[in-house]
């Protein structure tokens, strides 16, 4: 599974790049945070999914899925944020699933291996 991580802290991204390589097996093929940076790698790379912090600068998310979504490839949209109650928002904007920041890492992982093995079916 190919990923591309969009988050607002260099750290945090390369710490979750870390996490998704080795505790799953994935290639993170691109992070940034930037949304116009954002719809360039998804469209040079092609990713399986796009992991995406709703505090992305600039991101809308009424508005940036949907346009991942009229990509020729798009990829799923797990969002992440730290407000919880932001999670139907989140989903009615197209996001396939939304996990809060303050729960165990564990999640992220959890609905990952849940998007790879819809994919595989």
């Amino acid at each position: 599974m190919r990923i591309v991580i969009a988050g607002t802290q260099a750290v945090t991204r390369r710490a979750m790049n870390l996490l998704l390589v080795t505790r799953l097996g994935v290639e993170v093929v691109g992070e940034t945070g930037d949304e116009g940076e954002l719809m360039n790698l998804v469209k040079t790379n092609q990713p399986d999914l796009v992991v995406l912090d709703e505090g992305l600068p600039g991101a809308q998310l009424g508005d940036l899925i949907p346009a991942l979504r009229e990509l020729d490839l798009a990829p799923t949209v797990i969002v992440l944020d730290e407000r919880p109650q932001k999670e139907q928002a989140a989903l009615a904007a197209g996001a396939d699933a939304f996990v809060y920041k303050g729960d165990h890492p564990k999640n992220l992982l959890v609905a990952i291996e849940t998007i790879r093995m819809k994919r595989e079916e």
